[in-house]
């Protein structure tokens, strides 16, 4: 039989027996001092607090000359369970804090591996920087007249281009004489820096690149990267120039002979197709430079060859995909909408041109504007003046632009 605590029933000890024996006596003594200790160490425990199992259960019948005592069994049972539990949350304790210490330690780590790769960044850079601004002096210095020469052309594209965009965007508030007097302008000054290039360069024969040619190699330095770059820029300008001088031309073209919602696609046919040619005039160049085989060897070169030829067969191909769309937009009918009698306008001025309307339409969101309006927005923009609802495609090229890009490398 056990009671309520799972002790058991206490054990009778003789009284008489244990004070003539000594040895009996001091054990008592000892399960009784073990007693009082194990309760001291429970009431300090946070996690193990004092159960009527772990007091003292012993009972002395003096009258009857014997002792009862739990202390012993319930003691060592509330000692057993609390080093059970213990040893387990102070190893788990102890886990934790060695996985905190680790990732701490992780992250210190990691932060002083970095601030060393900037302290040696910085090393480098202090010892090594003014060297290679040393190399770059010098290849600035030795190739100056043809960087001045790029830069020179970029900033004549730059005007150019700005130049036709706002001609083509005032195309029916200008007059005519100040129509033609900007294209006449435009033109004389596109034309004299391609002239100013081939007449300065006379001796190299650049011009010959236009048509796939080789120039004079004999009055150009070493086939090397800077000659490929400096042969094919200029070609691309000069190139590039002469489609800005078509759009301008095309821009000053009367309304009777070309409207005005129609010179979007032509402009966007125009840059296609100038954009195209450039694909092909590096053609020439790249191969006589990858052919040389001064610093590779002809193995080498002929590999080059094989890898280039694959590569640009590739772009061509791409792009002649992008033409032939092109093509198709340009052969298409382009209209924006249906066509209103003026008897069913709610409003008699256009919201763009704030004028009385010219051949209104209808877009598919149910505003109206005039024709030639619409169409001069929608070679910019492609949603709805009013309520920004998407109308058209990507009207890219449309509004007269020229890429800025220079194809080294054609795309």
């Amino acid at each position: 039989m056990t009671d309520r605590t799972g002790v058991g029933p206490p054990r009778v000890l003789n009284w008489t027996a244990i004070q003539n024996d000594e040895r009996l006596r001091e054990q008592l003594q000892s399960v009784l001092n073990n007693v009082g200790q194990s309760g001291n160490r429970q009431t300090s425990a946070i996690n193990n607090p004092i159960s009527e199992q772990g007091m003292p259960n012993t009972v002395i019948d003096m009258s009857g000359g014997q002792a009862t005592g739990l202390g012993q069994t319930s003691n060592a049972q509330n000692h057993t369970h609390s080093h059970s539990h213990t040893p387990n949350e102070a190893s788990h304790d102890h886990s934790h804090a060695n996985n905190q210490g680790e990732d701490q330690g992780a992250m210190g780590g990691a932060s002083e591996l970095s601030s060393q790769q900037l302290k040696l960044l910085w090393v480098f850079l202090q010892k090594g920087l003014p060297f290679l601004l040393l190399l770059l002096a010098k290849v600035l210095y030795n190739h100056r007249l043809g960087i001045l020469v790029c830069i020179g052309l970029f900033g004549t594209y730059w005007h150019a281009n700005t130049a036709i965009k706002k001609q083509i965007a005032h195309r029916a508030r200008e007059s005519t004489t100040k129509t033609v007097l900007t294209t006449l302008w435009l033109v004389t000054f596109i034309s004299g820096n391609i002239f100013f290039i081939y007449y300065v360069f006379e001796d190299q024969q650049l011009y010959r690149s236009l048509y796939f040619f080789p120039p004079n190699m004999e009055e150009l330095p070493e086939l090397d990267m800077w000659t490929l770059l400096w042969v094919v820029g200029m070609t691309d300008f000069v190139a590039k120039f002469g489609g800005m001088i078509i759009k301008s031309l095309i821009a000053a073209m009367p309304v009777q002979c070309m409207p005005y919602k129609a010179r979007g696609k032509y402009y966007l046919m125009v840059e296609e197709t100038v954009q195209f040619y450039r694909c092909l005039t590096p053609i020439t160049p790249w191969y006589l430079t990858l052919v040389n085989p001064t610093h590779g060897g002809q193995w080498f070169a002929a590999l080059l060859i094989v890898i280039y030829t694959v590569l640009k067969s590739m772009s061509l191909w791409k792009r002649l995909l992008h033409y032939k769309k092109t093509i198709q937009k340009f052969r298409s009918d382009l209209s924006y909408g249906m066509t209103v009698k003026e008897s069913d306008l709610t409003e008699q001025q256009c919201p763009i041109c704030q004028d009385n309307y010219s051949q209104p339409v209808k877009l598919t969101c149910g505003h109206i504007f005039c024709e030639d309006c619409v169409c001069l927005w929608f070679d910019r923009e492609r949603t709805c003046p009013m309520c920004r609802a998407n109308i058209v495609d990507d009207p890219i090229w449309r509004d007269g632009a020229t890429s800025a890009a220079i194809q080294w490398i054609s795309y």
